[in-house]
């Protein structure tokens, strides 16, 4: 007979079920906290990772409705490939088109954050693959 079993093969939860004795509950999981103080932010339907971010979508969009930019979008994926396989893929925060017909990749960092060196390394690689340049803001 294992521990928690009682005879005619109750188990130790359910004898106390049956005796209305409270039940151990789970602790509740605890809320994920960003390692860099960012919060989550929604605005027009998106949820953006920061308030920053989220700043800037509104900006650019104020940009986009005045007609200085154009094509704006979010999120888009860059995908890196070595030998075919998929090795991983890269999401600025926004994308779009000026006057002068150049395309610009925006990305919506902390200054910490673009300090990292993971994040450094795969800017670096997208920025080579595509022959494109990141803005960082």
């Amino acid at each position: 007979m294992s521990r928690n079993t009682f005879p005619d093969e109750m188990s130790y939860l359910e004898y106390r079920r049956i005796m209305g004795l409270d039940t151990p509950r789970k602790a509740p999981e605890p809320i994920k906290k960003n390692k860099y103080g960012a919060q989550k932010t929604e605005l027009d339907g998106f949820v953006f990772d920061s308030k920053k971010e989220s700043r800037e979508w509104a900006k650019f969009c104020r940009m986009e409705a005045a007609g200085m930019i154009s094509n704006l979008k979010r999120q888009t994926s860059l995908d890196f490939y070595v030998k075919g396989k998929k090795m991983f893929t890269y999401k600025p925060d926004m994308e779009y088109d000026s006057p002068d017909g150049v395309h610009h990749y925006v990305d919506v960092k902390s200054e910490i954050t673009a300090k990292n060196p993971t994040f450094r390394l795969k800017r670096k690689i997208i920025e080579a693959e595509y022959g494109i340049t990141i803005e960082i803001i």
